[in-house]
């Protein structure tokens, strides 16, 4: 309602901008008699005196508002040059007519779209470009050929990307903002978006690349006819994701060498990477949830949402999102081997002794090779980390305190490593624990604040009471019985 509410109100400024007024004259009479006899003249190779005919006549009707006898008019001269091969003369014809006084908007949307159709007719490269650079500048500014922009534009780019001009093309296309276009398709407006994203991560610019993927509305996605634009968007996130991930750990590697004593806390760049890994995640798991997807080759997609959320820190997210894929894909999960096992394995309150009996085949999946992503290798060793992690708040729970080289058995790491993930997990608050180092004790469990313990204190007092109102009372019904029975034998 509020939409249609403010459509009302600005209609009468966009009619200013997208229509003519009303014709004062008709000219069409005239107009049909003067085009044979121009391209007759044209014909002869007296294309300049057939061009001054048009261009009289235009003038009257443009100055009559006859947008019908004026369209015709002017894509005349530019059909007569075209034809001559005078492209030089095209391009000047459509740069003039354009800026003559109170030119009428249907001309030049007629005109526009009329010079598009021949971009690819072109004879030269360099006549490709001159023509899609004058549609650039002569559509520029101007509402009513907002689409027609955009289009000349994205050609431009993919010319500026084809001859290596990475920047440029990104930043052409960065300029137009086809989310306010009313009158593009909104097919056509997600897939300028989705390039828009693609050529902005080309130039690893991933905080410009969310900020344009919010401008896709996900309801839009779940369209039927949008399948394959949802597959892209989110094959688009999941790139933005791992690269930005892997930037992060080159980074973080290179800090290594200056900040040594952060060099396990820091590995892999778990901690900051592992929202990156909850959402390249959700991300594979819209892509299996689309209907094109589910219905053929979900596999390896369900397979890369299992091992993604696997790499994700432990929090709630992660595992009420791990027993949702084995409840609701049960039937699924055990059409894939090994995964099923994965996913039981994580969530049992059980160790995970590594090496893992199917550590061969997981190791080859596409998620651990450098092949479409690079960094299988550390996505590997965060693996590992996790399930070492798992272990150690599973031996949390049974353990109240544990010798370091039991615990670093258990886990089948060295001291040092078993200190590692103590430090990390305690870091990211997902476990409360310390180190005795001369005794090498591991003590599991934190400090009581002094609230917590008189929190405690004040639940067991009064439950010590309701037992004892409670045995009161029992005790009071037992000797109101005896009482009523010896009454009764009396």
């Amino acid at each position: 309602m509020a939409e249609e509410v403010s459509s009302l109100i600005l209609q009468p400024e966009l009619d200013s901008l997208t229509t003519d007024a009303k014709a004062s004259a008709d000219f069409s009479k005239e107009t049909a008699e003067l085009i044979p006899k121009s391209e007759a003249l044209a014909k002869a190779g007296r294309l300049n005196e057939a061009l001054d005919e048009l261009m009289l006549l235009e003038k009257k009707t443009r100055q009559a508002s006859d947008g019908v006898s004026s369209t015709k008019l002017v894509q005349l001269m530019l059909r007569l040059q075209r034809e001559a091969g005078e492209w030089e003369k095209l391009n000047g014809s459509i740069t003039l007519m354009s800026k003559k006084r109170g030119q009428l908007k249907r001309v030049i949307v007629d005109m526009v779209q009329l010079a598009m159709k021949w971009i690819e007719e072109t004879p030269s490269h360099k006549e490709k470009l001159k023509l899609i650079t004058t549609l650039s500048s002569v559509t520029e500014g101007k509402i009513f050929v907002e689409v027609e922009r955009s289009r000349v534009v994205k050609k431009l780019a993919e010319i500026k990307e084809a001859e290596g001009d990475i920047e440029s093309a990104s930043q052409l296309l960065q300029d137009v903002q086809v989310e306010t276009f009313g009158a593009m398709d909104r097919r056509e407006k997600a897939e300028y978006i989705l390039e828009q994203m693609r050529l902005v991560l080309a130039r690893r610019e991933y905080v410009r690349c969310q900020i344009i993927a919010k401008k896709i509305n996900p309801k839009l996605l779940e369209a039927e006819d949008f399948q394959d634009i949802k597959r892209k968007f989110y094959e688009l996130l999941i790139q933005m994701h791992i690269e930005e991930t892997q930037s992060y750990q080159q980074s973080a590697g290179k800090g290594r060498e200056v900040k040594l004593k952060h060099e396990q806390a820091t590995d892999d760049g778990s901690q900051l990477d592992s929202a990156r890994y909850l959402e390249i995640s959700k991300s594979f798991y819209a892509i299996f949830e689309t209907p094109s997807v589910k219905s053929g080759d979900w596999k390896n997609v369900l397979e890369c949402y299992i091992i993604y959320l696997l790499l994700a820190s432990f929090t709630n997210e992660q595992k009420d999102l791990l027993n949702k894929v084995s409840t609701l894909e049960q039937k699924r999960l055990e059409q894939l081997d090994h995964f099923k096992q994965l996913v039981s394995d994580f969530l049992k309150s059980e160790l995970i002794s590594w090496p893992l009996k199917y550590e061969a085949d997981l190791r080859n999946h596409a998620v651990f090779t450098d092949s479409p992503h690079a960094g299988g290798d550390l996505r590997w060793n965060l693996f590992k980390k996790r399930v070492g992690q798992h272990d150690l708040m599973v031996i949390s729970k049974y353990y109240t305190r544990i010798t370091l080289d039991r615990l670093a058995s258990l886990l089948t790491l060295s001291r040092t490593e078993t200190e590692a993930e103590i430090a990390e997990l305690v870091t990211s608050r997902f476990l409360q624990a310390k180190i005795d180092r001369p005794s090498g004790i591991v003590v599991f469990g934190g400090r009581d604040e002094s609230t917590d313990r008189l929190n405690i204190w004040s639940s067991d007092i009064k439950r010590i009471l309701d037992l004892t109102e409670e045995s009161s009372k029992l005790v009071e019904k037992e000797r109101m019985i005896h009482s009523a029975k010896l009454k009764k034998t009396k």
